[in-house]
């Protein structure tokens, strides 16, 4: 009686199936025009399919169908890195995509290096971007088990894709084991594409017709040795609505990151990363989350383009139901590249 009533109210079980697949063709080659000039230029062709059971709309359980979509597309580029002077490049840069559901898009940047002196550089970069609203953005039909609660989201056929433009300035320094970077960044968005609630658990994807998105980056570290690295990173983020100034979801006012990473640096290596992220003022629906995660990851090569990796997120199993921090996860797969 008791597991009739409990399976009444709760998700006995569920699942999900997902297979991706991208195929990419792509050539490019490298003109040396003088001393100064070394231009790149090529084009490619990029085919996403995506099946799952996320794309078919069956109810939570071990039964569910799958449906798939895909999206088609090819582009065009040129970048110059123009070596002005001893101290001064310049990486002026053009690329037009078209989406096979999208249509045409030319999106110029610009970026700037200037080497003060041996051990401090001055970088800025400026650009126009473009996103074409995803697979799963357009056409996510899902309904998740997620602990005691189903989770249920919905793509929108109806998104405009995403269009921006951004600046940055850094400042870096690198001597000996010591190195470290100062970042101000500035990005306004057009259309930027968001999951929003429509009531409960149920969500679907919008887009936010205007939004600002400036920030700072700081960053310090220090090489042990040749294998062994410590990084400490710390970002500041202010993310708001154009039009109604307020914070943005899914997003953390402050983020802190302590890394060890470990690198062998052979043909056939291994290399590892123990990070702890703590992340405080997490805004999502209106209120702020403060939390901490232990992570762990790894990558062992094996020749021949292929690696195995894995990892364990939240090592502390710590949960947030709120935000579905669901606990520690585990992570292992293989990658084979030829």
């Amino acid at each position: 009686m008791m597991e009739t009533i409990l399976g009444g109210m709760y998700p006995r079980s569920d699942m999900d199936r997902a297979k991706y697949s991208t195929w990419v063709t792509e050539a490019r080659d490298t003109m040396y025009l003088g001393s100064h000039h070394n231009l790149t230029f090529g084009a490619e062709y990029r085919k996403l399919k995506y099946e799952g059971t996320r794309l078919a709309g069956s109810p939570v359980g071990l039964d569910k169908d799958m449906a798939g979509h895909e999206v088609n597309s090819y582009a065009g580029y040129i970048e110059d890195l123009w070596q002005v002077n001893d101290k001064l490049l310049l990486v002026p840069s053009v690329r037009y995509e078209h989406n096979s559901q999208f249509g045409s898009q030319t999106t110029p940047k610009i970026g700037l290096t200037y080497n003060l002196n041996s051990n401090w550089r001055f970088k800025s970069n400026y650009g126009r971007g473009y996103k074409a609203p995803s697979i799963s953005e357009l056409y996510m039909e899902m309904y998740r088990a997620m602990g005691s609660t189903t989770v249920d989201i919905y793509g929108n056929p109806d998104l405009d894709p995403e269009k921006s433009t951004s600046y940055d300035f850094s400042l870096e320094y690198d001597k000996g084991r010591n190195f470290g970077k100062l970042t101000y960044f500035n990005n306004r968005v057009s259309n930027l594409i968001e999951a929003d609630r429509l009531y409960g658990t149920t969500y679907t994807y919008v887009n936010v017709a205007k939004a600002h998105i400036d920030g700072i980056e700081a960053e310090l570290g220090h090489r042990f040795g040749d294998r062994w690295t410590v990084k400490l990173t710390h970002n500041y983020l202010d993310a708001v609505n154009g039009r109604t100034d307020e914070r943005l979801n899914y997003r953390a006012k402050n983020t802190t990151t302590v890394q060890l990473l470990y690198d062998d640096h052979k043909e056939n290596g291994f290399s590892a990363v123990l990070w702890d992220q703590f992340s405080s003022d997490y805004r999502f629906d209106g209120q702020d989350y403060t939390y901490n995660t232990l992570n762990f990851s790894f990558r062992k090569k094996l020749g021949s383009g292929f690696s195995l990796y894995g990892g364990v997120d939240d090592i502390f199993n710590k949960k947030v139901d709120d935000i579905y921090i669901d606990g520690r996860m585990w992570r292992i797969g293989a990658e084979w590249k030829w």
